[in-house]
């Protein structure tokens, strides 16, 4: 029996339950788990422990969203992954509190929490070729192309905000642009 499998009976009936791999463990063919649990903001995410919920949001982000934009455009850096609320309470705070600071403006009920999203940059690609290559797959529910504005008001894409479809999160799919304050840093 494979040791990461636990059965057991539950009200006559079966019910299966799988841990979550570790941080050094395969999403897909060129990602990893670690990848996701990066922060300067909170560095003790590295340690965090994915539940099987948050692992299957983060593989179907992955397997649905960011390998297909791999596979296509090359390397994708993932600049912002999971944001559990646990990891910033231990350290008396909010994502959202902290990541304001920063002068950036997350949202208060923000798919990083469960894992389902990502904010990725891919270097030698258009982003906005990236956006709409995003937009045409079926696995994603949101996502936005973020931008500042350098010193003469032009509009700079900075990074694209991704959220995967997940058992958890309604069908409604959203696709926008937004503008980054030019001090925030994502």
């Amino acid at each position: 029996m494979n040791p990461g499998v636990m059965i057991a009976a539950l009200l006559g009936g079966l019910f299966f339950w799988r841990k979550a791999p570790s941080k050094g463990a395969k999403l897909s063919k060129n990602f990893k788990v670690s990848e996701f649990l990066k922060s300067s903001t909170f560095p003790n995410l590295r340690n965090y422990e994915l539940t099987p919920a948050e692992y299957e949001n983060l593989s179907a982000l992955v397997v649905g969203i960011l390998q297909p934009v791999r596979d296509k455009f090359g390397k994708v850096v993932i600049t912002g992954g999971g944001r559990p609320h646990s990891v910033a309470a231990a350290k008396g705070t909010t994502w959202h509190r902290a990541l304001g600071a920063r002068g950036l403006r997350p949202a208060k009920d923000s798919d990083h929490a469960d894992f389902s999203a990502a904010d990725i940059d891919v270097p030698g690609a258009r982003l906005d070729d990236v956006y709409e290559f995003i937009k045409t797959l079926p696995a994603t529910r949101q996502v936005i192309l973020e931008y500042t504005r350098n010193k003469s008001g032009a509009p700079v894409m900075t990074h694209i905000h991704v959220a995967a479809q997940t058992t958890s999160k309604g069908r409604h799919r959203s696709f926008a642009f937004r503008d980054v304050p030019r001090e925030a840093k994502a």
